[in-house]
This record gives C-alpha cells, sequence and structure tokens, in this order.
C-alpha cells in the first residue's frame, strides 16, 4: 500500500466540497459586473424595479442576480425583420412552387385576377427603449406581425 496516494485521495476528499463552494460563490458574485456594447444602451431592474437611469456603454458594477437584472438594447444597430421569408436566399430569383427556405411562406396579394407575391425586409430603429422593453412581450414578433398585417 502506496502512503502518499492515500494522503493524496484524503486531501482531495477534504477538499472537493469547499472548493465547489468557492466556485459556485465566484460564479455568483460574477453577475456582479455587466458590459454594456457601444451600440447598446442597459435598462437595470433593481428588486424587480426599473431604476430612473439607463446604464451607458462601458463596465458598470451592480447587485449580484437575482436582486438586479440588465436588459440590453440596441439602440444604435438597424434591426431587419423579414416579410414573406425567412432564407438566406432573400434577393435570389425564386419560382413559386419550390420551397426555398424552411420557414418560407407566400404573402400573396392581389384582386382575383393578378397575384403578387411581397418578399420584403422591414428595417427599423429602436427609439424609445422602455416602450420596446416594457409595452410588448415579445416586440421583434409583434413588429413582424405588424408589418404583415399592413401589406
Amino acid at each position: 500500500m502506496d502512503l502518499r496516494g492515500a494522503w493524496a485521495l484524503t486531501f482531495l476528499r477534504r477538499s472537493i466540497e469547499p472548493l465547489a463552494i468557492a466556485l459556485i460563490v465566484t460564479g455568483w458574485l460574477s453577475t456582479t459586473l455587466v458590459m454594456i456594447d457601444a451600440s447598446e444602451i442597459g435598462l437595470l431592474e433593481r428588486f424587480g424595479k426599473l431604476t430612473a437611469e439607463p446604464l451607458d456603454p462601458g463596465l458598470h458594477l451592480v447587485l449580484p442576480w437575482p436582486m438586479s437584472r440588465v436588459e440590453r438594447v440596441p439602440l444604435h444597430r438597424v434591426k431587419e425583420i423579414p416579410i414573406g421569408f425567412t432564407g438566406e436566399r432573400a434577393g435570389a430569383s425564386v419560382l413559386w412552387t419550390v420551397q426555398h427556405a424552411e420557414e418560407e411562406y407566400k404573402l400573396l396579394l392581389g384582386d382575383g385576377r393578378d397575384l403578387v407575391t411581397v418578399n420584403a425586409s422591414l428595417h427599423y430603429r429602436i427609439k424609445n427603449p422602455i416602450d420596446y422593453v416594457y409595452s410588448v412581450q415579445n416586440p421583434d414578433e409583434t413588429l413582424g406581425i405588424q408589418a404583415d398585417l399592413s401589406l
């Protein structure tokens, strides 16, 4: 019997629990650091209530999760929602009889004699981040549905 192996095994048994606890606490405390990108703004919620001032781009120190939560909103980025298609080949020439994307659908407009299919993209930028996050549950999906209904 090797005594060095028994000592190492005993040391490992004694140190695994404190090491696991230290890793969990370190991971939890790492949620106090929040990085906001240059094209984003951060909406900070403390104990479920929105704070008055949004977080500017940069590194911020906040309370750890679940006491605070940061919702990042891309203000300066132009977002895009496809209307009538969801495939990668949006600009390609397509036939009506061939499906070109997994979730593709045809948006047909017409008066009964002439039919037109519409494949378009809606480009938008978020103006009011609080309304964007807190007015509707899924703002991108809602905007896509409204765009489809308006055609």
